[in-house]
């Protein structure tokens, strides 16, 4: 002011805010049916206090929860209610979830007051696998010498993906005389061998039946000896009946 009067004041603000981080891991590939663990750690790496923090994760579509580590089940979403969250201070959770028949698509979501809503997710590829189960019965057994018996065989597909390209194929002993075969795919008979056309798919569920009918030749304890392989299988897999 005039006369050279002069004053001054002065006062300072320290900003603070939360600032959230998310970040969720869990398993890239799965069988179907089978349980899948998700991991999810939430941190504030802000100066102030993350208040009534809030994590919520949304169940992948087709899944099946199983449980979580002090979630609550909402609809189709599990939450927890973290309350405060200090600055640097961090909190993990988890999930477990069944995987159905498809690929699941896993997100987390944390929000707190005066903090920006964070995400983050995990892609994990649900895949099936064929369980091909292989069985052979003798029909009325036992037979006298002259007379014949129908072996049946059955595979069946106890998995949850399709099988492909089976393969059956048959041993005799020399106490056998082949008769006749037939069945899912057309069988031919060589020597002491019978093999059928591989079957190209078989689906979860289904069941595909071959039968050879041979003739005793002489007396004896027979065995007849199928085995069958799969493009998934690699080796044979092998059934013997008495």
């Amino acid at each position: 002011a005039d006369g050279g009067l002069n004053a001054s004041a002065s006062d300072s603000i320290v900003a603070r805010r939360p600032a959230l981080t998310i970040d969720k891991t869990g398993p890239e590939k799965i069988y179907q049916n089978k349980q899948a663990t998700y991991e999810i750690t939430v941190r504030n790496t802000g100066n102030g206090v993350a208040r009534d923090t809030v994590v919520e994760d949304m169940l992948p579509a087709g899944s099946t929860y199983v449980s979580s580590q002090g979630g609550n089940l909402s609809g189709n979403t599990v939450v927890w209610n973290l309350g405060n969250l200090q600055p640097d201070e961090s909190r993990t959770m988890s999930v477990v979830v069944r995987a159905g028949n498809s690929n699941m698509r896993n997100v987390a979501r944390a929000s707190a007051y005066c903090a920006e809503a964070v995400s983050d997710e995990v892609l994990t590829t649900v895949a099936g696998i064929p369980e091909i189960l292989l069985e052979v019965v003798d029909i009325n057994p036992p037979i006298p010498v002259g007379g014949s018996v129908v072996y049946e065989i059955t595979a069946t597909n106890q998995g949850s993906a399709p099988g492909t390209n089976i393969l059956i194929t048959c041993d005799l002993e020399d106490t056998m005389e082949f008769v006749e075969c037939g069945g899912a795919t057309t069988g031919s008979h060589s020597g002491a061998k019978v093999s059928f056309a591989a079957l190209p798919s078989l689906a979860p569920g289904a069941k595909a039946k071959w039968t050879v009918r041979v003739k005793a030749v002489a007396a004896g304890d027979v065995r007849f000896t199928v085995q069958m392989n799969t493009d998934q299988l690699g080796r044979n897999v092998t059934e013997t009946e008495a």
